[in-house]
């Protein structure tokens, strides 16, 4: 399928566009966060062949490919606009078009065929990204869940994107290139392991319960 590496590299002229735009005005991390969503994760589209997931979502993987593009493009938008509904209603395409993967994701999860580590490690991928487009969502709409900071809620949204989307692909491609060894897919595990943990120890953290989770949770990320 083409339309992902075309999805990449117009994505990528938009992503320069809009960095050339607002270059005196933008956040270092909003940037970070646009470049997923218009770059790397069509990117990662072209190494995943949909004929890998099982009957049921094949053609509602194949139609989110198609879909990508259009709801990466609005997510520039989306931060030319003060947050609020106007603003979080340009997400929500970006949303429904992760939930797409994630639910390719779990039927992945629930095959019965024998996986590796590896394997695992990019069904996960799949699942953690809405969780990023979700954080992305509350970041438009205002919302500070916990009373995190702003900033604290589009971080989350980066986090799940580069963190829990990135990584774990990295990881899996790394070790099906070490010919999937025991470490390697012990490092796979740890990724896995690591991006909800590290989400849990901040929460953690900001509720009042003790640091070293949240210690903990970076120290196994850093590792990993």
């Amino acid at each position: 399928m083409r339309v992902p590496q075309f999805s990449a590299a117009f994505g990528g002229l938009v992503w320069i566009a809009f960095l050339a735009l607002r270059w005196a005005e933008i956040d270092p991390a909003i940037a970070l966060l646009l470049l997923a969503p218009l770059v790397i994760v069509p990117l990662a589209l072209t190494r995943r062949e949909d004929s890998t997931f099982c009957s049921r979502v094949r053609k509602l993987y194949t139609l989110a490919a198609y879909t990508q593009f259009p709801a990466a493009v609005l997510l520039p938008i989306a931060f030319a606009f003060p947050a609020g509904p106007g603003a979080a209603a340009l997400t929500g395409p970006w949303l429904l078009f992760t939930a797409v993967l994630a639910l390719a994701g779990v039927c992945g999860f629930l095959d019965r065929e024998s996986r590796g580590g590896e394997d695992y490690c990019q069904l996960a991928a799949l699942v953690y990204l809405p969780i990023g487009a979700a954080w992305l969502l509350l970041a438009r709409t205002g919302i500070q869940p916990l009373e995190f900071e702003p900033q604290i809620v589009l971080l989350t949204a980066v986090h799940f994107h580069f963190a829990g989307f990135a990584l774990p692909l990295a990881a899996s491609w790394s070790a099906a290139a070490l010919g999937a060894a025991t470490w390697a897919r012990a490092v796979c595990w740890l990724v896995i392991a690591s991006v909800p943990l590290t989400a849990v120890g901040i929460t953690a953290t900001q509720l009042g319960g003790p640091l070293f989770v949240e210690t903990a949770a970076a120290w196994s990320m850093g590792i990993a």
